[in-house]
């Protein structure tokens, strides 16, 4: 409730994140706070829903911290299973959450073979696929998030062979090909 009772403010973010990297919080406290963060997301409130998507950011943010050293403690990869949930939420996200959501959860899948990325990858060719202008949007974001997900970490082929299938659904819609196009872009400026 502390989001939706602040929605403005830093300090609920602040206090969901204190909570996730003190040293003495344990496995059961992260995915209470990793559930309310998702609870707050699928909440329908845009200020509550962007600001538990930055509080989850902020979280997978620790994991590697200025540093630079790998933190497993901190990691989010062991809430996969919850983290997936967000996916059902995608269709009632604004274009721009989506987006973040989505690379978000390909930050925290810790490979290409994933559960997170082959909940993706169903979710998206199903999109990809919807009669909805929104989905089909939906569906070129989420093809990029596992263009940037597989890149990183398959071989070449694997990322070319996505792309063209994007391509090739796409081909009958200009304004789609476009977005498709520009988010790559923004892919590789990342």
């Amino acid at each position: 409730t502390l989001l939706l009772a602040f929605p403005d403010h830093p300090l609920p973010s602040l206090l969901y994140l204190s909570i996730f990297i003190h040293p003495a919080t344990d496995l059961h406290a992260k995915q209470e706070v990793v559930g309310a963060l998702i609870s707050h997301i699928g909440s329908g409130q845009t200020k509550e829903i962007n600001r538990g998507i930055k509080t989850l950011a902020l979280i997978q943010e620790q994991e590697t911290g200025a540093d630079r050293v790998r933190r497993p403690d901190l990691s989010l990869t062991k809430f996969s299973a919850l983290l997936d949930g967000l996916l059902d939420y995608l269709n009632t996200l604004s274009i721009y959450q989506a987006r973040e959501v989505l690379f978000l959860l390909v930050k925290i899948s810790p490979d290409s073979g994933s559960p997170i990325i082959n909940d993706i990858h169903i979710v998206t060719t199903k999109y990809l696929s919807h009669s909805s202008w929104k989905l089909r949007k939906l569906g070129v974001i989420g093809s990029c998030a596992l263009v940037q997900a597989l890149s990183s970490s398959e071989p070449q082929e694997k990322t070319w062979s996505l792309i063209m299938r994007v391509l090739a659904k796409l081909a009958p819609s200009p304004p789609l090909l476009a977005l498709l196009y520009d988010e790559l872009a923004a892919c590789i400026a990342r």
